[in-house]
C-alpha cells in the first residue's frame, strides 16, 4: 500500500494544489487551509454556500499567494495582514483571526458577489479532546488530516455516468493497495515514514463534493449514488479523518506500514 497522491488547500474552500510532498504537523498539513473567507457576519463561507469559490485558482511560491479568477489576478504577502483582529466563527468554534488585505477582500467580494474578507488565524483552535491530545488545528473541517483510497474512488466512478475527479473530495493523502474499496474505513494506526496517523473516524461528506471543479456547476453526484451505500446514521462516508503523532515528511511513493 503506497502514495498516489498528495494535495494541499491553502485557502479553505479554494482550489486545492497538487504537490509531491506535504510537510505534516500534529495539527495538520503545512500550508493546508491556512487562509479561510469569512462573509459580513464573520461566519466562514464554503462552496456548500458559494460553488463559484472552487473556480478560484490559488498559487503559492516563496514569497507569497497569487488568486486568479478569469483572467483577474491578486497577490498577497505570506505574512500580510492588517492587524485587524476579530473572532470568527468555523462550525461550533470561535477563533480568533486577522484580516490579511483590502485588494483582497474586495478581490473576493466581487468574485462571490457578497461581502467577503480573507483571515489568517491569531489565536488557537484546539482539536475536541475526544479524538487525541490537545494540538492547534488550522482551518480544516475539525481533524488535522484526510485520506482515501483510489480504489473507493474507482469503485464509485463504476457506479456514475461521469468520473468523479479526486479534488472534489479535498483529501490531503490519496492510497492505493488494498483488496477492496474502502480498505481504508479498517485502518487503524499505521505509519508513513515513522509518522504514526490513527484512523480516528469516518469522513461525512457534504454538497461540496458534487460541485464538479471545472464548470463549478452544482450536479446531483456522486452523493445521490454514496447515498446507496455509504450511508450510515444519516451521515454520507468517504474517507477517513487521521491524527498524526509527530512531524515528519510525506511523499508520493511513501508506502503505508505498521
Amino acid at each position: 500500500m503506497k502514495v498516489t497522491k498528495l494535495f494541499v488547500h491553502p485557502i479553505k474552500s479554494l482550489k486545492c494544489v497538487p504537490v509531491k510532498q506535504i510537510q505534516v504537523h500534529p495539527g495538520g498539513v503545512r500550508g493546508d487551509r491556512e487562509w479561510m473567507v469569512i462573509g459580513a457576519t464573520n461566519r466562514f463561507v464554503s462552496q456548500r454556500e458559494k460553488p463559484v469559490m472552487g473556480q478560484i485558482g490559488v498559487v503559492v511560491d516563496e514569497d507569497g499567494v497569487t488568486l486568479d479568477y478569469q483572467s483577474h489576478i491578486v497577490r498577497f504577502d505570506l505574512s500580510e495582514g492588517l492587524g485587524d483582529r476579530l473572532q470568527a466563527e468555523i462550525w461550533n468554534d470561535s477563533v480568533a483571526v486577522e484580516r490579511v488585505s483590502d485588494k483582497v477582500d474586495q478581490f473576493l467580494t466581487d468574485v462571490i458577489g457578497a461581502p467577503m474578507k480573507l483571515v489568517r488565524k491569531s489565536g488557537p483552535r484546539m482539536m475536541p479532546e475526544k479524538y487525541g491530545e490537545p494540538r492547534d488545528l488550522k482551518f480544516v473541517d475539525g481533524l488535522p488530516v484526510l485520506l482515501i483510497s483510489e480504489e473507493s474512488l474507482q469503485f464509485l466512478n463504476t457506479k456514475v455516468d461521469h468520473t468523479i475527479e479526486h479534488q472534489r473530495f479535498r483529501s490531503n493523502i490519496w492510497v492505493e493497495g488494498g483488496s477492496a474499496p474502502h480498505w481504508e474505513d479498517s485502518l487503524t494506526d499505521f505509519k508513513l515514514n515513522q509518522i504514526s496517523f490513527s484512523n480516528v473516524k469516518r469522513c461525512s461528506r457534504c454538497k461540496i463534493v458534487n460541485v464538479d471543479t471545472g464548470s463549478g456547476q452544482v450536479m446531483k453526484e456522486p452523493l445521490k449514488t454514496l447515498a446507496g451505500y455509504r450511508l450510515k446514521d444519516r451521515k454520507i462516508l468517504f474517507g477517513v479523518n487521521l491524527v498524526p503523532d509527530r512531524s515528519g515528511i510525506v511523499r508520493i511513493g511513501d508506502e503505508l506500514s505498521e
